[in-house]
């Protein structure tokens, strides 16, 4: 196979293949799921990424591929008229912000990863799906689900700072005068297909123009056009750090505990289906509460989910669904939930081999940007904060085992430690590599922080914990 050129998918099962350009009359291809994230620089990078948006759009439209675009990057390449107007392309899903597209993505990646592998290979049948992005402060978020969704048809084009993956310097005609990376054979050299500004912005019109459907009669609603829409969640609920609710019309936030509470039950009970009964006993524990109460909070639930989703209200019982009369769940088909992603994503990680399970890895600790269930007093929510705290921080001490580099492995420890101060397993690693860097005054910190935060809880250190401190700091002397 020639170099820039990218195997059927009958014989490369997961590539992401877009057309750059041509070299001699021949087209060039890059494999986006390949190249780990595609940088364009230099004076012709925007014109050749407005033709690359074209094309996965068109793609998209065509029911070949799946798009996750943040509206920033849109905004990059087409101008600030899409800022407010609606990107309705079949297949495209345009998300408010960087993490907010990462949640979807890693929804997508989990989704796509849990098939099982027959023979070495992973049997989905799942469209390629690009990634459009400028991920800010989430570059390394990007970076690990970007390496677990190589395998499974997943691919990126940053249009941010990025210094992985492959970068092409085009110049000003289109020509790719150097490239570096993962996916660089072959690129120089090649003529790439460029956009001006106001061509591209022509062709999506067109695009959003064809794809939007009529009304078939008064009162019926239009038809769905969205692939993502009919094979994975529109919609992510967060638990960690707070509760929120995002899809295609924004991020929607709560305050209410009662609400956190409901959904953060409904996540613990994934594949169950839960009783009026059952939901006031766990929310209420020892009160006598109305009717009304239950009914206006869940009145209140469909509502938060319903306008993350952009839906109607006659449509507001598609979200939580009532099952076999008053039995409650949340439709998987509409949400997924940051704690499922996780789960999902340590569970993988005992079949893997070392070198797989670092991206996994990486990805599931992520996804911890705050307690879980953060402030909820019921029993239930604080023994499932600890429980995934815990494995959280386990997660952690895997990667940081799995580090070369020492100063990385404390980057981990020193998160694990955030979540539970008071693991003296982690404490005693942290000390012991502080105490190879020669950096004792660290190592007496890190006991130091150790034994305060037992304090707090009527505890100290144990014998082992302080023989290793001591050693940790006569080995450093």
């Amino acid at each position: 196979m020639e170099p820039g050129e990218v195997e059927d998918d009958a014989q490369r099962h997961g590539a992401v293949p877009v057309t750059l350009g041509t070299r001699d009359g021949v087209p060039v291809q890059v494999d986006l799921a390949s190249a780990g994230g595609l940088r364009l620089i230099g004076q012709g990078a925007q014109s050749v990424e407005r033709a690359m948006l074209v094309q996965v759009l068109t793609g998209a439209a065509e029911g070949r591929c799946q798009v996750i675009a943040t509206r920033d990057a849109v905004c990059q390449l087409l101008g600030d008229e899409w800022k407010s107007a609606r990107l309705s392309v079949p297949g495209v899903y345009v998300s408010s912000d960087a993490g907010e597209a990462l949640n979807r993505l890693g929804a997508e990646i989990v989704g796509r990863t849990a098939d099982e592998e027959v023979d070495g290979r992973h049997l989905h049948k799942a469209l390629p799906m690009v990634c459009l992005i400028d991920p800010g402060e989430e570059a390394q978020r990007l970076r690990a689900d970007l390496a677990l969704g190589a395998k499974c048809a997943v691919g990126a084009i940053v249009v941010g700072e990025w210094l992985h993956g492959t970068i092409l310097n085009v110049d000003g005609r289109g020509m790719v005068v150097d490239a570096t990376g993962d996916f660089s054979d072959g690129m120089v050299g090649t003529l790439a297909e460029c956009l001006d500004w106001q061509t591209a912005c022509e062709k999506v019109r067109t695009l959003v123009h064809d794809a939007t459907p009529p009304a078939e009669t008064e009162g019926r609603e239009p038809v769905a056009t969205s692939i993502i829409e009919a094979s994975s969640p529109q919609g992510a609920i967060r638990l960690f750090g707070g509760c929120e609710v995002t899809g295609p019309a924004g991020t929607v936030r709560t305050e209410s505990c009662d609400l956190y509470a409901l959904l953060g039950l409904f996540a613990e009970n994934r594949t169950q289906l839960l009783r009026r009964s059952d939901i006031e006993g766990k929310l209420w524990p020892d009160v006598q509460v109305s009717q009304d109460r239950f009914y206006n909070l869940m009145k209140d639930a469909r509502a938060k989910l319903r306008a993350a989703l952009d839906r109607p209200a006659d449509n507001s019982k598609d979200v939580i669904q009532n099952v076999g009369g008053g039995r409650y769940k949340i439709n998987a088909e509409l949400f997924t939930c940051d704690i499922w992603q996780l789960r999902d994503l340590l569970r993988k990680v005992p079949s893997l081999s070392p070198a797989d399970r670092h991206p996994v890895l990486t990805a599931a600790v992520n996804l911890y940007t705050g307690r879980y269930l953060d402030g909820l007093a019921q029993s239930w929510a604080q023994d499932a904060a600890r429980r995934i705290a815990h494995e959280t921080v386990e997660a952690l001490a895997q990667l940081a085992g799995l580090e070369k580099d020492p100063e990385r492995a404390l980057v981990h420890l020193e998160e694990a430690a955030r979540i539970d101060p008071t693991d003296q397993a982690v404490c005693c690693r942290r000390m012991q590599l502080y105490s190879r860097l020669n950096r004792i005054e660290a190592v007496r910190h890190t006991f130091e922080e150790l034994t305060q935060a037992l304090k707090a809880r009527g505890s100290r250190p144990d014998a082992p914990t302080v023989q290793a401190y001591r050693r940790s700091v006569e080995t450093g002397l």
